[in-house]
Formats: structure tokens, C-alpha cells, sequence
């Protein structure tokens, strides 16, 4: 099962750190200021295990060490849970599962591309602290080699709910090509997608989606004063139930903005299934999470000018929804990722 669930009620809280705990260790500060400033009582025990949970942030980064001086300067922030009543505590956290050997789809010096499970961010959050993709290769390769610790780089990311393949650098010589390489749209993405059909007459043919996105605080909207987004679709099959017309779909973006293919189908008349934020609400219910997989990635190496081409096999929730709405496994798997 290539899923991570986090907790769901989680709040940051921030403390302000005035000049009198100036050099206070961590730990002190925020045992004493979690209760001054929020009214909730919290240990330096409970504050040492949200430490090691990744759930405290100084300056927007994740701090582990419990002996780290705050100064008045410091934006210091914590992640608890909040029930019913008001009363918090550190989250149970459960950290990521480690990275698996069948998760690695491409390896070499420079560059490593992951099947990352959905549920599980690319990079840390402030508001999670459970961890993340990029720590989760990290630890792997620290774990190969743990007396130097590794280099790693995102050049682009995943939205949490989204399965699939992620790239990470390995090596500084990178960096520069494949931020490049995306900037100019010369890595080839290709994603599977399950949807509903609001109207069959759309996928009657390919199709090229070119709408202009504005981003709106969490979401991006439609609008012609956006900026470019372009997405190329086609149908792989099709299959109609009592709860209406399905279609499993690839999507190969042209450029690479945020929440692209999810807005652009949505307003396609084609909603991502499980997709809350963008599809209507008996869609997003047919499923846990948005049924958007990062299936194929295909560019020229940035060092060696060799084509890359990683394939990223369908999970099995998504396998089980598209089995649920009558579309055989064996229909998408064949498709050629190009």
C-alpha cells in the first residue's frame, strides 16, 4: 500500500520569544512559554518528544536540539494537537516509513528519482511533523554511507496526495541543469488520473486544456489574467456504473504550475475523484485521496546529456478505485509512457 496518512488536527502555535528568555535553551522556552502565551500546560518532557518528532520550527526551519538558544529575533513555532476541549498535546507522531529499496526508480551519482506514496509531503511543512520526502531519501542514503552526510536538492515537488515518481539531486553539479530542464519545460511528465465525466462529448478525442492559472491562497483559479498553464489529455478507458461515467485519463503537462492538472480538469468538467479541494463534494468522497499519479518522468541527464526515463507503477489504492469504477489494471498498464 504506497500511502502515508498524517493526523488530521494539528494546530502551529507561535511563541514570541521576549528579551528576558534571551539564551534560554529551547526546551525551557517553550515549556514556560506554550502555557504563558496559549493557556495550554506542556512539559519540558513533552516539548523534548515534539523535538524529536520534527514538530518544532525556529525561522520556518525544523529544529531537533532541545539545547538550541532562543533569541528575541527568532520566530519559534510549535505543532500540537488540539481535542475538543481545548487541551493539547504533542501529536503521536508516526514518522514516515522508511525509503524501501523497490521505491528507487532511478539511482546514479548525481540524481535519484523515489515513488513517493501519497499522504506524504516532498519537503517539510509547518504544519506537519511526521516528515517528508526529502528526508526520507535522505535517511536512506545516510544510512549507505553514515559518516558524510548526504547532499540532497528538490527541483521540483508533488503535492501531498499525489502518488508517484519525484525527482531529488545528489550532487551541487546538478543543480543548475535540472532547474533549467523544468524552467523550460524540457522534463517530459506524465501522470495518470481517475476521473468523473460530467459531459461524455469531452473525451470523444485528445485534447489540449489552456487556461490561465491564478493562485488564491491554497487554491488557483481559472482566469485569463493567470499565468500560461497548458496540459495535454487523452482517454485510456473508460467505464460507466450506477454512479455515473469514469474515465482514466493521462495527463502530460506543458508547464508545471501549482495544482495544474487538478484545476484544469476540474474545469474541464472532469474532476479529479477524491480531489476536496477542487471537485464537487460526491466526487471527492469516491475516494481517500485525489486519484492523480505521477506515473512516467523522461529528460536529459544534466551532467551527462543521457536520456532518463523512470516508470512509476500505479499504487494499489489507486489500482482499487480504478477497479471499484470498472476500469481493468491491466487497461493502463500497458499504455506506453512515452
Amino acid at each position: 500500500m504506497n500511502t502515508f496518512q498524517s493526523p488530521a488536527s494539528q494546530t502551529k502555535l507561535r511563541c514570541n520569544v521576549d528579551a528576558s528568555r534571551r539564551g534560554l535553551r529551547l526546551d525551557q522556552f517553550l515549556a514556560a512559554a506554550v502555557p504563558e502565551q496559549h493557556g495550554h500546560p506542556l512539559s519540558r518532557r513533552a516539548v523534548r518528544r515534539a523535538l524529536q518528532a520534527g514538530a518544532v520550527y525556529v525561522n520556518g526551519k525544523r529544529v531537533r536540539v532541545a539545547s538550541r538558544a532562543v533569541d528575541p529575533k527568532d520566530r519559534v513555532e510549535i505543532v500540537l494537537q488540539v481535542d475538543e476541549t481545548g487541551s493539547a498535546r504533542v501529536a503521536n507522531a508516526r514518522p514516515a516509513p522508511a525509503l524501501q529499496a523497490d521505491q528507487i526508480l532511478f539511482e546514479d551519482a548525481d540524481l535519484l528519482i523515489i515513488d513517493k506514496s501519497s499522504g506524504l509531503p516532498s519537503q517539510a511543512t509547518q504544519s506537519d511533523s511526521l516528515g517528508n520526502a526529502l528526508e526520507q531519501a535522505r535517511a536512506y542514503l545516510q544510512k549507505r554511507r553514515p559518516r558524510k552526510p548526504p547532499y540532497l536538492a528538490l527541483p521540483h515537488r508533488l503535492d501531498r496526495g499525489t502518488s508517484g515518481a519525484l525527482i531529488l539531486i545528489k550532487a551541487r553539479r546538478a543543480n543548475a541543469g535540472m532547474a533549467e530542464a523544468f524552467r523550460h519545460g524540457r522534463v517530459e511528465k506524465t501522470y495518470r488520473l481517475l476521473v468523473a465525466v460530467e459531459d461524455p462529448r469531452a473525451l470523444e478525442e485528445d485534447f489540449t486544456i489552456e487556461l490561465g492559472l491564478d493562485v488564491q491562497g491554497r487554491k488557483v483559479q481559472v482566469s485569463s489574467l493567470g499565468v500560461e498553464a497548458v496540459t495535454d489529455v487523452r482517454r485510456l478507458a473508460q467505464a460507466r456504473t450506477e454512479d455515473g461515467l469514469f474515465a482514466l485519463l493521462e495527463a502530460r503537462p506543458r508547464t508545471g504550475r501549482k495544482h495544474q492538472i487538478r484545476a484544469h480538469l476540474a474545469a474541464f468538467g472532469l474532476p479529479i475523484l477524491g480531489d476536496r479541494l477542487y471537485s464537487p463534494p460526491e466526487v471527492a468522497a469516491l475516494a481517500p485521496r485525489p486519484m492523480l499519479h505521477a506515473f512516467a518522468l523522461s529528460f536529459e541527464h544534466p551532467v551527462h546529456h543521457e536520456i532518463v526515463r523512470a516508470v512509476c507503477p500505479i499504487p494499489q489504492d489507486f489500482a482499487q478505485i480504478v477497479d471499484r469504477v470498472g476500469v481493468s489494471p491491466e487497461e493502463h498498464e500497458a499504455s506506453d509512457p512515452g
